[in-house]
Order: C-alpha cells, then structure tokens, then sequence
C-alpha cells in the first residue's frame, strides 16, 4: 500500500525532462513557455534560498501526461484507505466475535485477520484503478527523463523512492515493539511489580498516547495531502508556490497543535475520566503534552520532505529520533522518581529531535523563512487565550454543576469560541479559508 499511494507524485516529478544547469527561477518566478522557459541567472547570483532543489530540479516540461488523470488519480488513494479501513473494522470485529467462543487467543487472531483483510481490500482498490487507467493514451506515454519508459524501469522508479519511506514506517513498528518490551522492564528496575508495570504501561499507549493522537487525524492527512501538492509545486519548478505550500502547513499544525497541548495539559485527567474512566491516565498525558506539537510538525515536515523526494533525509531523520527515544526511555524510565512520567519525557525527546532535523532540512532545502509572528507568536498567543478562558470556566462552571462532563465541555466550548475568534481577529484565518473546508464551502459563500 505505501509503494502505491506514493507512485503517482513519483510519477508526476519524473514525467518531465532535465534542463540545462543555467536554468533557474527568475525574480519573480518560473517564465515558461509550452517548450522553453526564461532565466535570469543574475538573480541567482544574489541568492542561495533554492541552490539545494534547483540541483534535482533543473526541469523543462514535457506533455506526457493529462493533468485531467493525475487530478483523477489523486483521489484514489483517499478512496482505497476509506475501502481498507472499513473493511478493517467490519471483519475484525465480525471475525473477533466468530472466534470468541474458541478462546481469547483466537479473538485476537481475527482481529489480525482483519487488519490483514483491510490492506487487502485497500491494495485491491489501487490495482483495479491502475488497470482500468493504464492503457488510456495519455498514460501510456509516460516516460522519465532518462528516456525509459518500460515498466520494469517505472518501478525501479517508483521502488527507489518508496523503499526509504516504508524503511521509515518499518522503524516506527520497530520502535513500538522495542517500547513495549522495554518500558514494562525499566518500570519493574523503577521498583513496579510486573502487574504495575503492565498495567501502567497499558494506561500510557493506550490512553495517553491515543489522545495525543486526535490532531494526528489533521496532521498526518496534511502530511499525506502534501506529497503530491508539493511534489506538483516542484516538477513546475515554480518555487514560489512551493515555498507558499511549505509554509501554510506548518502554519496549520502549528494552529491545531499548540492548542490541542494547552488542552491536554490543562484537563488531562479529566479527559482521561471521561472517556476512558482512567484518570491516573492523565499523569503521563500532561507530560506527552509539552512535546506534542513536535510530534505534529515532524508529520507535517515529512510530508513535505517526501514531496521534494528527500526521503533517505526523512529516513535518517527517523532514525536519529528513535535512537534518542530508546536511549531516553532506558534511562529515564528506571528513575523511580520520574517512572512511566520519564517515559513520557524520552517521547518529547524523541519527536522534537525528528522536528527540529525535519524543519531545518526543509529550511535548507526550500527557503522557506519561519518568521516568528506568523509561526510562533499568534498561534502561541491565541493558545494562551483560550487556555486562560478554559481554566476560569472550569472553575466557575464547577463551582455551579460540580458535574465534570458539563464542566469540561463548557470550558472547552469557551475556549474554542474564543481561539476561533482570535483567529478571525488576527486575520490568521478568514472567510475563504472556511469555504475550502468539505461539505461547508456553499454555507459561506452564501453568507455576504
């Protein structure tokens, strides 16, 4: 499934041919014809921001392939991941309960199965598209620029690019596997029986952890969005546009992310109780919440990173961050002062290390400047605002109802209205931004 849904931005960045070297982006951008585009190579002189991509971006476009396909295409992986976790759910569940006469173990098993059933349904939707696309005319013209256009070579295409990419999923599985041996056995040398330690680690990655992972279901689809938008921005050589794309999706999970941690650190085990009916859940959760916003930008930076086709940069990036959450997690997790609570510390680590090598490589790569009004001072402001708004209205409202479900979703729908306001207010969002939200853009439009 990964080496799929990542084949139509390799695809898109490889359908056209190599310029010369003297070819770069003017002052005001890319100046192109249908076959030859204008340079100015004395602006290049007095600036290095795109000196990194314009190395592997050095492009003339060629008519390869029909923008109406591609635009076609890019649904598709949307519509096999929807097709995938559908079929997830419905056989796990259907085969979980089947299976449960027979024992625990054979439950679990069916839950696999279906886990299992779903990537097979989602394979199976990307392989049907490709086949009814593959002989249309337009596509079968797709050739690299090294002027091969075989299908064994289209794969070595595709493989060369993908392979990095599930390496670094393969080393997030890996980093799950070793967490949950490891951290139980540094929580019994903290002085936890075995049962204490299972049981607070259960808390940690099944509670905590899925909580922090909510904004994840923004971020992450940002990151996935990502790969072809940017990918596009760069086959187009039109590095304004690329930079401009960089930009607003970090300022994105900068908007969602610094909120969600004001959030989780102030009602920690209050979310915890009501959804889980696990407050001590909250403990580790209010630690995870300093760090998260590094967990949402690195998602976002690899996506970008991906786009451009730096992915052996995103690999290693990958690799450095697990390293220092494993290293992390053996010291601190065994400190019977700090217990699941330096658990949680060895994660920030972990995800600000992949954060801050994420941003600098796209910094390097692309020149896009973090300016700190727009990327940390308004959103940081904002998150202020609403957790000064959540925190007295949970006083007042607890002070009236003492019913920590109404007092919880008061203060948060308190929050919310006043983050969303400020927003407004600092015309860090506004109307048109709201009309490209699915399902809401005829709503308002319609308002004047």
């Amino acid at each position: 499934m990964e080496v799929i849904k990542i084949a139509g931005a390799r695809v898109r960045r490889h359908q056209y041919t190599l310029g010369s070297e003297n070819t770069f982006p003017t002052k005001r951008g890319i100046k192109s014809s249908s076959n030859t585009t204008e340079i100015n190579p004395e602006h290049i002189r007095k600036t290095n921001e795109t000196r990194n991509i314009l190395r592997t971006s050095r492009i003339f476009p060629r008519d390869t392939c029909s923008d109406t396909n591609l635009d076609i295409a890019r649904g598709t992986p949307a519509v096999g991941q929807v097709i995938e976790q559908i079929v997830r759910v419905v056989a796990g569940v259907y085969l979980a309960t089947s299976l449960l006469p027979y024992g625990t173990e054979y439950a679990v098993a069916g839950l696999a199965g279906g886990t299992v059933l779903g990537e097979i349904a989602g394979l199976g939707v990307l392989v049907l598209v490709y086949a009814s696309k593959r002989k249309q005319p337009q596509l079968a013209k797709i050739s690299f620029s090294d002027g091969t256009s075989s299908t064994v070579s289209i794969l070595g295409h595709i493989f060369a690019f993908a392979i990095p990419v599930s390496l670094s999923r393969l080393i997030n599985s890996l980093l799950l596997t070793l967490q949950a041996i490891l951290i139980p056995l540094r929580l019994q040398t903290a002085g936890y029986s075995l049962r204490q330690a299972t049981e607070i680690y259960g808390q940690f990655s099944g509670i905590a952890l899925a909580l922090l992972g909510l904004p994840t279901i923004i971020t992450f689809s940002l990151a996935i969005t990502l790969v072809p938008a940017t990918s596009e921005a760069l086959s187009k050589n039109n590095i304004p546009l690329l930079k401009l794309r960089s930009k607003k999706a970090l300022q994105v999970s900068l908007i969602i992310g610094l909120p969600a941690a004001i959030v989780f650190y102030l009602l920690p085990n209050q979310l915890c109780q009501i959804i889980f009916d696990t407050p001590q859940a909250g403990n580790p959760l209010k630690i995870l919440s300093l760090g998260c916003i590094f967990l949402y930008l690195s998602q976002t930076s690899s996506g970008i990173l991906q786009g451009l086709g730096k992915v052996g940069i995103t690999l290693r990036n990958s690799i450095v961050g697990a390293i220092s959450n494993i290293v992390f997690v053996y010291l601190l997790t065994a400190v019977p002062t700090y217990g699941i609570r330096g658990t949680a510390i060895a994660m920030n680590i972990g995800w600000a290390v992949i954060a801050v090598l994420n941003l600098y490589s796209v910094s390097f790569l692309t020149g896009v400047s973090f300016g700190w009004r727009d990327f940390l001072i308004i959103p940081l402001l904002g998150s202020i605002l609403m957790g000064s708004i959540i925190y007295l209205a949970f006083r007042v409202l607890w002070s009236w109802t003492a019913n920590v479900i109404l007092t919880t979703l008061g203060s948060l729908a308190a929050g919310g209205a006043a983050y969303l306001a400020y927003l407004f207010i600092s015309g860090t969002i506004g109307k048109d931004d709201l009309t490209r939200i699915p399902g809401m853009g005829y709503f308002f439009n319609s308002i004047s």
